[in-house]
């Protein structure tokens, strides 16, 4: 089994991060009104971040769980009540700290609110046992699509029920050609098209999809993940070549450096050896170089508070004897 991503924006910087366990956070938040989420973190993962650390577009953790982020202009929060909340991205990472199982996910889902700081997104999380669920804050209701209801486990740009309806269109003609557009139904059907007939070689079975799929001039990252074996491999616009890891080899210890590596890196292959210990510079580098091309007034200012903002977690103290 294996999930795969395609990142889609007008901006190809990031970095991969390995995240450890045991770490105690406390979600960044920007509005006084609210109440930032706290949590520790159970296991280790690895994230593709271009907004910084701990702020991560998609990611896979150890215990084989996967969530991803997509646009979604339909996209409308919930709310503000008296839950703890966490920004758009921090949400991935809370799943990824917390959660062995989309089960979990699902049934700890509306224990926080999304407070969203930039984007309207919807999120996609699967786990090793193939288990996905699709997770939109819709009218300002937060819908969860799972189990039979998922019939196809695809997220592009559309609601999913959209893009379901799109698909069961399609599939209504009889054995006719996917459609060939760039829109988003039309990347849904094909991917979800695909879908039945994988290959014999999972990953690079995902990769033609994630091909299949690409928007000119658009898309950046292709990640596809190996739950069940804690593998992933990538490439991306400015270094095609394909690069992997095992996380296991590359999880350290609360309050040892956490390593990173340039997205872009060119070489092909086992990438693990090119990791590097992440520094503020490293990061605040990233923060500004991405916060610069949103330009959104204001966000100049955000980005110091999120470069620095991971000094402020803290080890979990180890069990008492």
């Amino acid at each position: 089994m294996v999930v795969g991503k395609s990142y889609d924006w007008d901006d190809g910087g990031g970095l991969v991060f390995v995240n450890p366990r045991g770490v105690e956070k406390r979600a960044l938040s920007v509005d006084p009104r609210e109440t930032p989420a706290a949590w520790t973190s159970r296991y280790a993962s690895v994230t593709f971040n271009q907004y910084g650390r701990e702020l991560p577009n998609g990611g896979m953790n150890e215990a084989g769980l996967v969530v991803e982020v997509m646009w979604l202009n339909e996209s409308r929060p919930e709310a503000r009540d008296a839950r703890p909340t966490v920004n758009e991205l921090q949400w991935i990472q809370l799943q990824l700290d917390r959660y062995a199982s989309t089960a979990e996910v699902v049934a700890h889902a509306r224990e926080v609110r999304v407070a969203p700081v930039y984007a309207a997104v919807h999120w996609l999380v699967c786990d090793k046992g193939g288990a996905c669920a699709a997770f939109e804050t819709l009218g300002g209701v937060l819908v969860v699509t799972s189990g039979e209801a998922l019939a196809a486990p695809v997220l592009t740009n559309d609601t999913y029920a959209r893009s379901l309806a799109a698909l069961r269109a399609r599939q209504a003609f009889g054995d006719v050609p996917a459609p060939t557009g760039s829109d988003s139904l039309s990347r849904f059907v094909r991917a979800a098209a695909r879908l039945k007939a994988p290959g014999a070689d999972l990953v690079r079975g995902a990769l033609a999809t994630l091909d299949s799929v690409r928007v000119a001039g658009a898309t950046q990252w292709n990640i596809v993940y190996e739950p069940g074996r804690g593998r992933v491999h990538f490439r991306t616009a400015a270094a095609a070549a394909v690069k992997s890891l095992d996380l296991a080899d590359l999880v350290t210890a609360c309050g040892e450096p956490v390593p990173s590596l340039d997205i872009d890196s060119a070489a092909a292959g086992d990438a693990e050896a090119r990791f590097t210990p992440t520094t503020l510079a490293v990061n605040q580098r990233r923060v500004t170089e991405s916060f610069a091309r949103l330009h959104r007034p204001g966000l100049d200012r955000l980005a110091e508070l999120v470069a620095r903002y991971p000094d402020g977690n803290r080890c979990a103290a180890p069990p008492t004897p």
